[in-house]
């Protein structure tokens, strides 16, 4: 399976293996740090990220299987995917290795002088989707949606 998932796309599938070392410094985390942000374990944040974020690009590389054309949409989609995803976590274990909040900390663009970079990710994650179901680059036919007989703002499933 894995080896049909890196053959679909490469960066999906090693985000997806990358978070499960992630997750493990984040269960380690857990276990030897007492800190407490916002009612929770600091590490608590990064280990459900970790889980999700795997799910999410392993489920994503899958359909990408089921998808024989569209290779160019799904090499920029995937790319920009795991590039974000990577980000975001990076970001949130940061953050709580740091013992601060991560979501919705507005303290984010006097220490980094940006905008909260949640927002930007998650924007680009969003994007991508949106394009790659509601239409993309060099698609069989010229355009028209990269999975058919889907609407374009359903691609939540995925």
């Amino acid at each position: 399976m894995l080896k049909q998932l890196w053959r679909t796309n490469a960066p999906l599938t090693f985000t997806g293996l990358l978070m499960l070392p992630a997750l493990a410094i984040a269960i380690a985390g857990l276990l030897i740090d007492s800190r407490i942000i916002t009612d929770a374990p600091a590490w608590l944040k990064p280990a459900k990220f970790a889980v999700s974020i795997a799910i999410y690009v392993f489920t994503l590389a899958w359909a990408f299987a089921l998808i024989p054309g569209w290779r160019k949409t799904r090499s920029v989609v995937g790319w920009a995917t795991a590039i974000t995803m990577v980000l975001e976590f990076a970001i949130i274990a940061l953050q709580a290795y740091r013992g601060t909040t991560s979501h919705f900390n507005f303290r984010l663009r006097e220490e980094w002088g940006v905008c909260p970079p949640f927002a930007v990710s998650k924007g680009g994650v969003d994007v991508m989707r949106i394009f790659h179901c509601g239409g993309g680059i060099g698609g069989p036919g010229g355009g028209g949606g990269g999975i058919r007989n889907v609407p374009p703002f359903s691609s939540s499933i995925l």
